[in-house]
């Protein structure tokens, strides 16, 4: 999550792909001129769907009915990918891990991350956090934020 130009080797089923931190990855993707991108939030997917998938269909200049949209939204639920993949495995499971779907909450950080994990998380991702309404703007006054060269 804070490695700087992170990146994934050849592999059987990936190719070489450079993801870099969480704020170099998710800056790669909005900082796009060349397409537009949409992006969507987990929390907001979990506390409203039908709002966030509307939103998405829109943008991408769909016109569904409520029950195509209803179908979507159970089709790509957290309990239908997790019996999926139950089913048939998921190839971005990392190796060392039980499987790819674990829990489907949000906001379980407050009770698995340390307060140190925390604050390493909120000093390496504060502006990006803050853009997209995980950190309050003016949150983390005592916190440095690193500097670029």
């Amino acid at each position: 999550m804070a490695t700087l130009n992170f990146w994934i080797p050849n592999r059987k089923r990936h190719v070489y792909e450079v993801i870099g931190t969480w704020s170099q990855h998710v800056g790669s993707w909005v900082g796009l001129i060349s397409r537009p991108v949409h992006v969507m939030r987990y929390e907001d997917m979990l506390t409203n769907p039908i709002r966030a998938f509307g939103q998405l269909a829109r943008f991408l200049r769909l016109s569904p009915t409520d029950q195509q949209l209803m179908r979507a939204i159970e089709n790509s639920s957290f309990s239908e990918l997790k019996r999926q993949e139950a089913e048939h495995g998921f190839n971005e499971r990392p190796p060392m891990a039980k499987s790819f779907f674990r829990e489907g909450k949000a906001g379980q950080w407050r009770e698995i991350l340390s307060p140190a994990q925390i604050e390493r998380i909120v000093q390496a991702h504060a502006p990006m956090m803050q853009r997209f309404g995980y950190l309050q703007p003016d949150c983390g006054g005592a916190i440095t934020l690193p500097t670029i060269d």
